[in-house]
């Protein structure tokens, strides 16, 4: 991921956790960012007999700025259902790749 981007962080989870409250976080160094309720989108799917769960975010370039080059920023799924299940992914990481002119540009 390059800072003062625009991706979209997508993580797959083992099982059907579409109807839980489900906490997408990325953290590089410092900074922490929680995506949540309508900032993701979140879908399921069946291949042969197992199901998946897909996770979306999109990141705005002040999310990506706020991430310091050069450092992993890692990414972890937690969620819990109404009567108190709660569930949290292996940690990932995504490498954060650095830019030359800072700050945002054009319109977000």
């Amino acid at each position: 991921m390059r800072r003062g981007t625009t991706p979209t962080i997508v993580v797959t989870v083992d099982g059907d956790i579409s109807q839980m409250d489900i906490y997408l976080t990325l953290k590089c160094g410092r900074a922490e960012l929680t995506k949540t309720g309508a900032d993701l989108t979140v879908t399921t799917e069946q291949h042969q007999q197992q199901v998946s769960t897909r996770i979306e975010t999109k990141l705005s370039q002040a999310d990506t700025l706020g991430m310091q080059a050069g450092q992993d920023c890692e990414v972890q799924i937690r969620a819990c259902s109404g009567e108190g299940t709660a569930i949290a992914t292996t940690i990932g990481s995504i490498e954060v790749d650095r830019i030359l002119k800072d700050g945002v540009i054009g319109v977000e």
